[in-house]
């Protein structure tokens, strides 16, 4: 009898020790990884134009990394393109390939219209690091490079981040694409620990996921500016 209950006892314990370790990781991966290492973004932009000159309209994008976490968001290798539609392009078109149905295609780029190429705007830490040099230039990438070194926004800050650029007069809407990764770089035993989380279900991704590329789009039309005009009497109308 006395057996038995020791053997109970020491069930019961080894039960109570497996659900202590199994809340402590997940409160670890909850507050510590997922919530403190790798804040929650709202992540969106707006683009304008702002006027013209000669040939060309000068368009501002505003890029709004906005902290709705409690910690501070480390950002890198923000990454801005622009594409468009001309004027004379007459019958608007889908991609066709399976990644990009239903999407309209904007024909022209102003990174191609500048003669960059984007794998070219290499961040600073990159650039200082030789072993990662040789993997960035083998991969493809997209657009400008807003900032070359790291940012950081602090909790509950809407952080902007303006990129002035120019498309052709004869340009008519544009399509933004923007985006943004964590700095933070997972160590080996904290990315096991995301790992062993999922297999329990404590999350449903890796952080690995978390840290890859963050994107999104926006499309403005390009028309001439709305500008206040105050008549003698006092009223407000609109001239463009």
């Amino acid at each position: 009898m006395d057996s038995i209950k020791s053997l109970l006892t020491i069930i019961t314990y080894l039960f109570s020790l497996i659900a202590g370790l199994v809340t402590a990781l997940w409160a670890y991966t909850k507050y510590v990884l997922e919530r403190g290492y790798l804040p929650p973004v709202e992540f969106s932009l707006t683009g304008k134009k702002v006027g013209a000159v000669k040939n060309g309209n000068i368009i501002d994008i505003k890029i709004h990394l906005k902290n709705v976490g409690s910690s501070t968001l480390i950002a890198r290798n923000i990454r801005i393109d622009i594409r468009y539609i001309l004027a004379e392009d007459e019958t608007l078109k889908f991609f066709e390939k399976q990644s990009g149905a239903g999407r309209l295609k904007f024909p022209e780029s102003v990174i191609k219209d500048a003669g960059i190429d984007p794998s070219t705007l290499i961040p600073i830490k990159i650039r200082k690091n030789e072993r990662k040099l040789g993997y960035w230039m083998q991969q493809k990438h997209r657009g400008f490079l807003v900032l070359e070194h790291d940012t950081f926004v602090q909790a509950g800050v809407d952080q902007v981040y303006t990129f002035v650029t120019m498309v052709p007069e004869n340009a008519r809407c544009c399509l933004v694409w923007c985006s943004f990764q964590y700095a933070q770089n997972l160590s080996s035993w904290q990315d096991l620990l995301s790992k062993i989380s999922r297999k329990f279900g404590l999350i449903q991704y890796t952080l690995k996921h978390a840290v890859k590329e963050h994107t999104i789009e926006d499309v403005f039309w390009i028309e001439d500016n709305v500008q206040p005009k105050i008549e003698p009497d006092g009223q407000t109308t609109h001239t463009t």
